[in-house]
């Protein structure tokens, strides 16, 4: 062989091992390529499977789903359909908030016995409520009817009242007119009797003028009389003084008569009409000046004659234009001896003598004697002095009226 037959053969052969390898390698990597194949296909076929499985899964996942939220609302949009766990979790806090017996429950399911109780509870209120706001509207129609039936009776009764009150009217408008037109009667028959007590009262003051007059004449006479029986002259019954002003309302008068003429705080006046000679009232001294004094208003006879200016005053023991003469009598004189009397009266100008004379003009008797055998009062009749004077008509004059007279 030639050494291009060589070479050429070298070639093939190399070729051929070149192919050999290179078939070798391909069935190698065709074996590797079908047992690949064989795998993959079984995991096709597995995820095939899982997928079936999964969808099948997935819909009956969102067949639940869908009947959850169909059953339970709170769809998160209008497109899905679905719940939203954020809007149901939202509505359970409304819910727990709303109702007390939810309490802390997470889910659906454990708040809704509490709000079941909760809501049977508001039921069974709302069913109590109910029947009271029925047995209500029954009071109410009740009294409803009761105060319509006291209505027409008040209606009666208000049409009787004024039918009677009416019928009052009338009869008092009667009987206003009878009792005006007694009125009138009586007011004529007044007039009548008051001038007819004017009449009478000037008929009596001229009588009184008349009497007192007299019986100032009759007085003079006696005096006249008396004077020359006793041969002494006694106090004369003539007034002792005048009023000067008065004021009624006030209480208060002057008179004429001070310290000069003798006169002290406490003494008692008669006030009589200078006219008349009426007794007007009485008044006793509460202040001395010398030539008046003042006097407050003890009692007035008639309030419409008042005790007025110009009026007399006199006082049945004391005379300012003489010195009277009396004799005591008695075991003391009250609070007062009798000396202390004795002195009194010498401040009032009364002179007291020892015994009764044709001299004493008073026998002013003192407490009483007692027989201190029979513990009795021993009668002033029983005594020398009191006989005597009672037989000369010598005035007595109890202690109680010289000490209200002159003011002790």
């Amino acid at each position: 062989m030639t050494v291009r037959n060589r070479g050429a053969a070298q070639v093939s052969v190399m070729w051929v091992i070149a192919l050999t390898v290179l078939l070798l390698f391909t069935a190698f990597f065709s074996y590797l390529g079908s047992q690949n194949a064989a795998e993959w296909e079984a995991s096709y076929v597995d995820a095939q499977a899982a997928t079936a499985a999964a969808k099948t899964d997935a819909s009956a996942s969102y067949d639940q789903v869908t009947a959850l939220s169909a059953a339970t609302g709170f769809a998160a949009d209008a497109a899905s359909g679905h719940a939203s766990p954020a809007t149901i979790q939202s509505a359970l806090d409304e819910l727990k908030g709303t109702f007390a017996g939810a309490g802390d429950a997470n889910t659906l399911e454990g708040a809704l016995p509490g709000v079941i109780g909760d809501f049977n509870a508001l039921m069974s209120t709302n069913a109590s409520l109910t029947q009271n706001v029925a047995q209500l509207r029954n009071d109410l129609a009740s009294r409803e009817s009761s105060h319509a039936d006291a209505l027409r009776s008040k209606d009666s009764v208000s049409s009787d009242l004024r039918n009677e009150l009416d019928d009052l009217r009338s009869s008092m408008n009667s009987a206003n007119v009878d009792l005006e037109n007694q009125r009138d009667s009586l007011r004529d028959q007044v007039r009548d009797y008051e001038r007819q007590v004017a009449e009478l009262r000037l008929r009596l003051e001229d009588s009184q003028r008349v009497a007192s007059e007299q019986d100032r004449v009759a007085k003079q006479n006696l005096d006249i009389l008396g004077q020359k029986l006793n041969t002494v002259s006694r106090r004369s019954d003539s007034p002792d003084g005048a009023v000067l002003t008065a004021n009624a309302k006030l209480g208060k008068a002057w008179i004429d008569l001070g310290r000069t003429d003798r006169v002290r705080s406490g003494m008692e006046f008669v006030v009589t009409n200078s006219l008349t000679g009426a007794e007007k009232g009485r008044v006793r001294v509460i202040s001395v000046e010398a030539g008046r004094s003042e006097c407050s208003i003890l009692a007035m006879t008639d309030s419409f004659d008042p005790i007025a200016g110009d009026d007399l005053v006199t006082n049945a023991v004391f005379d300012p234009n003489r010195q009277p003469v009396a004799v005591l009598l008695g075991n003391g004189f009250g609070k007062f001896s009798a000396a202390d009397m004795s002195n009194m009266l010498g401040e009032v100008g009364i002179v007291v003598a020892g015994e009764i004379t044709n001299e004493a003009d008073y026998l002013i008797l003192g407490t009483p004697f007692f027989d201190e055998d029979t513990g009795s009062v021993v009668s002033w009749s029983t005594f020398d002095e009191y006989k005597l004077a009672d037989s000369m008509g010598v005035q007595v004059v109890p202690l109680r009226d010289a000490s209200s007279w002159l003011g002790f």
